[in-house]
């Protein structure tokens, strides 16, 4: 229908053409008469399409003929197809926001500006936004030196944790997720309980950790004392009172590493940036990962390159090597190969590492 509209328009142009040759060679008008009719029918078709582009709804606009016709009929369809993409797109939006609306956690939708679209019930809540901050930017209604920070980085995801709106002891988790039209969408969750176990958690192992110090010192300072006078111990009980060393040794290490481990949980320090005697500190592990292996008899070996320093906090080296030696020393078979390497790289970096047979 589209390319009939153009082959008629064409066709009736060669026809006032031909008219106007005719017409001038029998002289009985002058030739320009059919042009200059063709052009008012077009000025005249022109003027419907103005019309209907300016009131199209109105019922009395006629449409044009021709080709001002045909391209209204094509513009046409493509307003019809931007109104179906449009309604689409309405729908699409309608069931995130109904989606959105019933999840726990709040769903706040932000411009390029950082200036609120949407927010469902529970950012709400939880920030303290209300209908009137639609079209605000959320830095000026959510007044924190840290949110605000969350919007200086340009990072694809972000994520903060910051007391809730009017609950201090509530504690909310707020993350920042742009897309690659620097649109955001935050997602607030309430995570008070989850930091309360959490809290419970690190008590228990402190509190567990201490209160199992104690009685697990005097009985290794008994295993000790005893094992000054080794010869008065009957042969028979040589073989599990070395044992019931070994075991005690390893549960002060295991203990060890539970206070360290609440340490480092419970206290927001600085990270250290002490010299570390890296070939010293894993001479220190491998004596005490002989102690551990005792009878099994593992070769402990160690493989040092080059006698660096290394930037760190030699406890927390200490605890990290040692747990991977002993894991190394109680899951591999007796007599195994065990290797303790310290490399440095090409790059000025240093690579620490355990390797056994199994």
């Amino acid at each position: 229908m589209h390319y009939q509209r153009w082959y008629s328009e064409i066709g009736l142009i060669v026809s006032v053409l031909l008219a106007a040759v005719l017409l001038e060679r029998l002289q009985w008008c002058p030739g320009e008469l059919p042009l200059i009719g063709y052009l008012l029918w077009q000025l005249w078709q022109f003027r419907r399409l103005s019309q209907l582009l300016d009131h199209p709804e109105d019922p009395h606009a006629i449409e044009p003929r021709g080709f001002i016709g045909a391209v209204y009929d094509q513009y046409y369809r493509m307003v019809r197809e931007a109104d179906r993409r449009e309604r689409l797109l309405e729908q699409r939006i309608r069931r995130f926001e109904e989606s959105s609306a019933s999840l726990p956690d709040g769903v706040v939708s932000l411009d390029r500006s950082g200036n609120i679209e949407w927010f469902n019930a529970p950012a709400g809540r939880m920030l303290g936004l209300q209908s009137r901050d639609l079209g605000q930017r959320i830095v000026n209604v959510v007044r924190s030196p840290q949110f605000v920070a969350l919007f200086d980085t340009d990072s694809t995801v972000d994520m903060i944790e910051l007391p809730a709106h009017q609950q201090a002891h509530e504690v909310l988790e707020i993350i920042k997720v742009k897309d690659r039209g620097q649109r955001s969408l935050l997602v607030v969750r309430d995570v008070t309980h989850l930091r309360h176990l959490e809290r419970v958690r690190q008590d228990f192992v402190a509190n567990a950790s201490h209160e199992l110090r104690t009685p697990l010192t005097v009985i290794s300072g008994y295993l000790e004392s005893m094992a000054e006078s080794d010869e008065q111990i009957p042969k028979g009980w040589q073989q599990p009172f070395r044992q019931m060393r070994q075991q005690a040794s390893r549960m002060q290490q295991i203990i060890a590493d539970m206070l360290s481990l609440a340490a480092l949980e419970g206290e927001r320090h600085l990270p250290q940036h002490d010299p570390v005697d890296v070939s010293k500190l894993l001479e220190e592990i491998r004596e005490a990962g002989k102690r551990l292996s005792g009878e099994r008899e593992h070769q402990i070996v160690l493989a040092i390159e080059q006698d660096a320093r290394l930037l760190g906090s030699e406890k927390e080296l200490h605890s990290a090597v040692a747990n991977l030696l002993y894991n190394a020393v109680q899951h591999t078979p007796d007599g195994s190969h065990i290797t303790l390497s310290w490399v440095l790289q090409n790059d000025g970096s240093g690579l620490l590492a355990v390797v056994d047979d199994g």
